[in-house]
């Protein structure tokens, strides 16, 4: 009998111990994705507001219209209210780089004529500033996305309309209507007013 009583408590134990362990990991099995709306207190034209001085300074020391680039944030970030943007202070969905701490979030591609979900690690920020000066570096270095060459079209061309569709066609992002949007943003919250 005490032999049974043994083997029980050994089962109860082993299922404690399983459980124990299994129970967190399977609590937290889904990945969040990084484009997750998050209740915020500011709306669109505060977004900015908040991003413009930096992008200003930054893109005046690149050589770069502060509108596309703020444009790029609000369309990566939906204006600063997704949770990548929220959490982890990155406005333009940056993959982790060596030396940055990552997170991994669920993002969506385009690939092959349609909208795939895939999972990533992230880059994560002190703050908002960080993102957009660690943008800047990656852009004019190569390294963020499919960017050789990014940089020089965007110093290059004038206006906002040809770099935008420049950066489209040289795949800089995998939404087929990445121009467009870029355009749009730019156009209805008037952010040519930045790029002087």
């Amino acid at each position: 009998m005490k032999s049974r009583f043994s083997f029980v408590q050994f089962l109860v134990f082993l299922a404690v111990l399983v459980l124990g362990i299994f129970s967190p990991l399977y609590a937290h099995r889904a990945t969040p994705s990084a484009n997750k709306t998050e209740k915020v207190s500011y709306n669109k034209m505060e977004f900015f507001a908040d991003i413009a001085p930096t992008v200003q300074e930054v893109a005046e020391a690149y050589g770069v219209r502060p509108s596309l680039v703020m444009a790029q944030a609000a369309l990566e970030s939906d204006y600063g209210q997704n949770l990548l943007a929220v959490k982890y202070h990155n406005l333009f969905a940056v993959f982790a780089q060596p030396g940055n701490k990552p997170v991994t979030l669920k993002y969506k591609r385009y690939f092959v004529n349609e909208w795939q979900t895939e999972i990533g690690q992230f880059a994560v920020y002190k703050s908002w500033d960080d993102a957009i000066y660690d943008y800047f570096a990656l852009l004019k270095s190569g390294k963020i996305r499919n960017s050789e060459g990014a940089y020089d079209i965007m110093v290059s061309n004038k206006g906002y309309k040809k770099p935008a569709q420049a950066l489209q066609d040289m795949g800089f992002s995998s939404d087929p209507n990445y121009a467009s949007k870029l355009i749009a943003i730019i156009e209805e919250n008037d952010l040519t007013t930045y790029d002087k």
